[in-house]
């Protein structure tokens, strides 16, 4: 595992048992941290890319994009990352480079929502987001299919009261495979519990939730 020093805080055991047992963790130091996706977390989105999802596009770059790319090159998987922080997506681009590894990183900033095009319904306690990556960066670097859809930000935890990550479906539902998974993170926190639950409602399907800190929901459409 790549490591120095304490695990981050936010780890539980089974974190700590998927970062020695699954092998894409091993290598070059990653830049863990308590905003980092969990080990677990990733070691089931590597679990999802093995069931064939092949077409992998993550909102949120990270040490996520490090291990799911080194899995992508084992299974002839294509992964194209979005971030909307140019200094952060130029680190992670210099760490897939030290490796040879060969994924897009690309710069979509956030800009003003369209709210007639994107529709968030708010409830009392959360509110609809104001801002969302830019759709017009989006649309020139997007697959027209999407196997795996991994929603990882824009970050949330200084809103906490707003439902930043919901337009991520509604923005992207016309790209997603018939027979997709999305996954959103953090959902221990309420905005990201109730995009969930509004993307469940959307797709049809059911809402599946671990000890990952993710929901997972799986489609099959058509």
């Amino acid at each position: 595992m790549s490591l120095h020093g304490s695990p981050p805080q936010r780890w539980e055991a089974n974190d700590l048992v998927a970062a020695r047992e699954l092998p894409f963790f091993a290598g070059p130091e990653l830049p863990w941290s308590d905003w980092a996706m969990r080990p677990s977390a990733i070691a089931l989105l590597v679990e999802e890319m093995e069931r064939g999802r092949g077409s992998v596009v993550e909102l949120g770059s990270g040490v996520s994009t490090i291990v799911l790319a080194r899995a992508a090159r084992e299974l002839g998987a294509k992964l194209v990352s979005i971030d909307h922080d140019s200094g952060w997506a130029d680190e992670i681009r210099a760490l897939l480079h030290r490796e040879g590894l060969d994924v897009e990183v690309f710069e979509a900033p956030l800009a003003a929502l369209d709210a007639e095009a994107i529709r968030v319904p708010a409830e009392p306690l959360l509110r609809a987001p104001e801002s969302w990556y830019d759709l017009a960066a989006l649309g020139d670097v997007l697959p027209s299919r999407i196997d795996l859809l991994v929603v990882d930000g824009p970050p949330a935890a200084e809103s906490p009261d707003v439902l930043i990550r919901a337009p991520a479906v509604p923005a992207l539902e016309g790209r997603l495979a018939e027979a997709c998974t999305v996954v959103l993170d953090d959902v221990s926190r309420r905005a990201e519990l109730h995009t969930a639950r509004l993307w469940c409602h959307m797709l049809g399907c059911e809402l599946e939730l671990s000890d990952t800190d993710l929901a997972v929901l799986r489609t099959s459409r058509g």
